[in-house]
């Protein structure tokens, strides 16, 4: 088959699979059934329909990307930098638009259950013999999921942990409706709570000597007490 052969083939495939989706469609919509798409469906589709955020092209293309942060080929400062790429796009992106990005991220970076299954047996198979520090390690590095290395390297460029923060926030509302994100949510929370554990604090105590900024912010900002004035930060 010559390259314009192909090529027309090709283009005849894509076609009669957008009018097959859109025949599809149509008859959900006249018979009240407009389930929505799973996202694989999405992913595998030609045409947005009803009121999808995204086009199956945008969803790739956004997918792809979000594949390139977790390439193992590449350094963390590049990862860091394709990860403030998307950051950019998410923060212009619209409500709904953030929603397919979140999903893709909980979906497509998932553990893989074959994976676990084939460690988890070499690790009860090495039970009481030398192999089972490097059963247990590999058990490890098993149950670490994709998305765990893809969020981890979000947090690589300047801006990269108030979006993650962000994301978080934006998100803890949105699983009363969105139960299937809960794994990204635990994903997020089990980070912050290693990156932010108290024995990484640096406690410093408030005084006349410290940034005004800072005594500003915690004016403005503290829950617990109250502060009108400079004069309560210092009593």
């Amino acid at each position: 088959m010559t390259t314009s052969h192909w090529i027309l083939d090709k283009v005849s495939r894509l076609i009669s699979q957008a009018k097959a989706e859109a025949t599809a469609d149509t008859e959900k919509t006249a018979s009240g059934s407009g389930a929505a798409r799973s996202l694989e469906s999405r992913l595998d589709g030609v045409v947005r329909k009803g009121d999808e955020a995204l086009s199956p092209r945008e969803l790739r293309r956004i997918l792809g990307e979000l594949q390139s942060v977790v390439d193992s080929r590449i350094s963390e400062a590049e990862a860091g930098r394709r990860a403030g790429v998307i950051a950019q796009w998410y923060d212009k992106a619209g409500a709904q638009e953030r929603i397919d990005c979140m999903y893709l991220m909980n979906d497509k970076f998932a553990h893989d259950p074959q994976v676990i299954r084939a460690a988890r047996a070499e690790y009860e198979a090495a039970r009481g013999v030398s192999e089972l520090g490097h059963a247990e390690i590999r058990l490890r590095q098993a149950l670490e999921s994709p998305r765990t290395r893809l969020l981890q390297r979000f947090a690589g460029f300047a801006q990269g942990m108030r979006f993650l923060v962000n994301l978080r926030a934006e998100l803890l509302p949105l699983l009363r409706t969105h139960k299937g994100l809960v794994a990204l949510d635990a994903e997020l929370a089990s980070l912050f709570s290693n990156w932010f554990d108290v024995a990484f604090l640096e406690l410093r105590r408030i005084s006349w000597d410290s940034p005004a900024s800072l005594v500003e912010k915690l004016i403005r900002y503290a829950a617990v007490h109250a502060s009108r004035s400079w004069a309560d930060v210092y009593i």
